[in-house]
């Protein structure tokens, strides 16, 4: 029996027993049932924490979001993972928000029905148990899709618990018998002289009537009367008598009411019979369109749709019907994807989600994925003709406050105001516009305004000491800047920011060991020695153009090799496919850098430095242009790390640095 959040009285129809929380109908049921006060009510545990990752940036969250959200709940002991997906407990959910604000800030709300059977959170997740949860999930269930985090890519602030309070109603208060409140009032009314209940609680004037004892009075007295007159010859007295004792014996006595008073009763009562069988009769006759509608709505069509909607429509009863509310939003859905409505459409989704109409759902979704991309791809270039038409391009899916739109927006103000601003010269203006820049990650902008602020402050200066020399050299140069401005940042941009690496890591995500150096090794370059790193992971964009840009415009290749190993994406495959000379864009990545003369530095896990020979004998002889590449790659000393050793470690990522070094000076000076 579900507890109830308050106790009231049971209307007419219903009854309860002593300790109930609950009324229950009877098809009749003595008046004046009542419900007993003190029902108890359990509030849901909620658990809000706010989590940061350092290895995503907040479009790459929402992709991922179902995966992390999943990963928090079997952190908390909420989900359980059988054969190939995970579900979360019953009565047990988790959602999150994203700030955009702050790329990898992300809250996470947990609530928990007091209905469940898990043990209820008490506090927030740690790290580690985060990261192995999300790669739990994301190992087991199928259709979860990104990339687990490292325990050292996040931080974890204290959760804040709210909820899972046992609350016990206020106590009823009946009325004692003699008096009745309609549900609702807050006094008790006295019943009419000489009428009374047939117990407390009772809740209209109705439950009243006339006390037993005092209608056994009554007829007792009008029966001796009724004999006494018989007896004394008064024969037309007492049929009289005789007829108004019959008369009382079948009146119902309800206390208060004159002719008038049951007039209008019994007609509201015919008003409201007449109503019901109005409401049925309109029921009945609605249920073919109902019905038609539900067929639209397996297959939604905007024409076929609006025609059924317009159907319905005349019936009063289908007003604020389940099936038309989903059928509206179905049709705002069709029509915001026609016109365009991004703001529409996904307020419409919002319904549709909730109903499971599926086939609009995923369409919605398809076309959102395809703009974020898009979107994406155009903030990466910073191209402000690429920038506007994405824009406009994606407002048809998204809403006009969604973050990636916003932040498109912000940079397409900043790149227009930046460009402006340069023919001016006005000094105020360009620290506003370098700021701007700054924020919208338009690094190359930011190069050149700073360039042109540092001669225009010159500029100013050599006015004000009225230096003719220094101001025509001055002014020749801002000239010549900002000729080349514009050409210059129209050109083709990166594909990646900020375009150039200190290292480009490729390893095969095939190889859990190979993935997990590659995140430690490239956080360790980053933090303690200050260089940058491609890592596929990190990148907006990933595709094979991206992939060629950060070998190319990276100073070393570091290689991470490892041989046939357990894919758990694809355990039936052979190990052997799986090993990094084995893997088609690792051999692509290395041609690359051979072809662009990016030196190479092969590094390998401590426990496979035995096997360096077998591994060399996997590679290629030579790129598909000709040059050679076991022999190249056979020459280099390869370097072994040890990620379970603290010192090892330290001392591998010294070597690296090391040896890279000294290929890099190599190459530039070849070159």
């Amino acid at each position: 029996m579900a507890p109830n959040a308050m106790c009231t009285l049971c209307i007419s129809g219903q009854f309860s027993e002593q300790a109930a929380t609950e009324c229950f109908g009877l098809d009749s049921c003595p008046a004046g049932s009542y419900c007993a006060p003190g029902a108890t009510i359990v509030t849901p545990t909620i658990l809000n924490q706010q989590i940061s990752f350092a290895a995503i940036a907040a479009s790459e969250y929402t992709a991922m979001s179902a995966s992390y959200e999943m990963g928090y709940g079997k952190a908390l002991n909420l989900v359980t993972c059988s054969g190939s997906s995970c579900t979360f407990e019953p009565g047990c959910t988790v959602t999150s928000s994203v700030d955009a604000r702050r790329s990898t800030s992300v809250t996470f709300t947990t609530v928990v029905e007091s209905s469940s059977t898990v043990t209820k959170p008490t506090a927030g997740v740690a790290a580690a148990s985060l990261a192995t949860g999300i790669s739990t999930v994301i190992s087991v269930d199928a259709g979860l899709t990104g990339t687990a985090p490292g325990a050292g890519d996040i931080t974890v602030s204290v959760g804040v618990l709210s909820g899972g309070e046992s609350v016990t109603s206020a106590a009823v208060r009946q009325c004692e018998k003699g008096t009745y409140a309609a549900i609702g009032a807050t006094e008790c009314v006295q019943c009419a002289n000489l009428y009374s209940t047939a117990s407390p609680g009772a809740t209209s004037e109705g439950d009243c009537f006339m006390a037993p004892g005092y209608i056994a009075l009554f007829i007792l007295v009008a029966f001796a009367g009724c004999c006494a007159a018989f007896c004394a010859s008064y024969k037309l007295h007492a049929l009289g008598c005789c007829a108004a004792l019959k008369s009382l014996l079948c009146f119902p006595f309800v206390g208060g009411w004159d002719e008038e008073d049951a007039e209008r009763r019994i007609q509201v009562r015919i008003e409201m019979k007449e109503a019901e069988d109005k409401c049925a009769a309109q029921e009945a006759e609605a249920s073919a369109p109902l019905q038609d509608l539900r067929a639209c709505l397996q297959n939604p069509e905007l024409s076929s749709l609006e025609k059924a909607i317009t159907a319905c429509q005349q019936y009063t009863v289908l007003q604020t019907h389940a099936d038309m509310i989903t059928a509206l939003a179905a049709q705002d859905c069709l029509y915001a994807l026609s016109v365009g409505d991004g703001a529409k459409l996904q307020k419409s989704l919002v319904t549709l989600r909730a109903a499971g109409i599926t086939t609009l759902v995923e369409k919605a979704d398809q076309l959102y994925a395809t703009d974020q991309q898009r979107l994406t791809a155009a903030i990466t270039s910073q191209q402000p003709t690429r920038l506007q038409a994405a824009i406009s391009q994606c407002t048809r899916s998204m809403a006009l406050n969604d973050p990636l739109l916003e932040r498109a927006k912000a940079m397409k103000y900043a790149i227009t105001f930046a460009d402006e601003t340069v023919d001016t010269s006005k000094v105020a203006n360009l620290k506003s516009a370098i700021v701007f820049a700054k924020e919208a990650g338009l690094h190359p902008r930011v190069r050149k305004l700073e360039e042109v602020l540092a001669l225009s402050e010159a500029l100013v200066a050599a006015t004000e000491r009225g230096d003719v020399d220094d101001i025509a050299d001055m002014a020749e140069q801002l000239k010549a800047i900002r000729a080349g401005y514009l050409h210059t940042l129209q050109q083709e941009g990166p594909l990646n920011l900020p375009g150039e690496w200190d290292y480009f890591y490729s390893h095969t995500q095939r190889s859990k060991t190979a993935v997990g150096l590659v995140e430690k090794l490239d956080k360790t370059m980053e933090i303690e020695h200050k260089k940058t790193g491609w890592v596929d992971v990190k990148m907006p964009l990933r595709s094979e153009a991206a992939m060629q840009e950060g070998v190319i415009k990276a100073k070393c290749v570091v290689s991470l090799v490892s041989g046939p190993c357990f894919d758990p994406e694809n355990p039936s495959g052979p190990e052997e496919d799986n090993a990094y000379f084995n893997r088609s864009f690792c051999i692509k990545e290395l041609e690359w850098a051979i072809d662009a003369g990016v030196p190479i530095q092969p590094v390998i896990d401590a426990n496979d430095k035995k096997n360096i020979g077998e591994f060399l004998s996997m590679c290629p002889e030579s790129t598909t242009s000709g040059k050679p590449m076991r022999s190249y790659l056979g020459g280099i000393d390869w370097i072994h790390v040890d990620r379970s050793d603290s010192d090892y470690w330290e001392l591998g990522v010294k070597k690296i640095l090391k040896n890279s070094t000294k290929l890099i000076s190599e190459s530039t000076s070849r070159s």
